[in-house]
C-alpha cells in the first residue's frame, strides 16, 4: 500500500453519514450518528462503529450520504435497500476489528465492489484537507 494514498480523517473532518447491511449475518446497522470514517485509501477504509455489528470475513453493503436529512426521515433501514438513494454505495469485506473502548470498535475494510470514479471522487473530498496538513508538516519540519 502506498502511504501517500492514505487519508486520515478526524471527527471534525467527517461530513458523511454511513449505514450498512451485513450480507453475512443479514443484519442492518442504521446508527449513522455513531459511525465515522477514520481513514480512506485506494483499496479500502476504516470506520468507527458500535461493537457486535460484524466480524472478520463478513461482507457488508455500505450506503453513504452527504446529509443525514433523508436518514432522519426514514428512521430505520428499509427492507428494500434501493429506497436508500445513497450518494455512494459499495460492497466491502471486514479484514480487521480492533476494540477502541467498551462500546466502539475500529473496523478495517477492503473494497470488493465499487465504481472506481465514485470512490475516487469520495477520496478527493477528504484528500485536500490531508494535503494541507502534509504541507504544514513539511514546511515546519526541522
Amino acid at each position: 500500500m502506498n502511504k501517500k494514498n492514505i487519508i486520515l480523517i478526524s471527527k471534525e473532518q467527517t461530513k458523511d453519514y454511513v449505514v450498512f447491511h451485513n450480507q453475512t449475518s443479514k443484519q442492518d446497522c442504521f446508527e449513522y450518528d455513531r459511525m465515522q470514517f477514520t481513514s480512506l485509501d485506494d483499496w479500502g477504509f476504516s470506520l468507527l462503529c458500535t461493537k457486535g455489528k460484524c466480524a472478520v470475513g463478513h461482507a457488508l453493503d455500505f450506503f453513504v450520504f452527504d446529509s443525514d436529512s433523508s436518514l432522519k426521515k426514514m428512521g430505520k433501514m428499509p427492507k428494500n435497500h434501493d429506497l436508500l438513494k445513497a450518494d455512494l454505495d459499495f460492497l466491502a469485506k471486514v479484514v480487521a476489528v480492533e476494540s477502541v473502548d467498551d462500546e466502539m470498535v475500529e473496523i478495517s475494510f477492503e473494497l470488493l465492489d465499487c465504481k472506481k470514479e465514485k470512490w475516487d471522487a469520495f477520496l478527493k473530498k477528504y484528500n485536500w484537507k490531508q494535503d494541507k496538513i502534509n504541507y504544514v508538516f513539511d514546511k515546519f519540519r526541522i
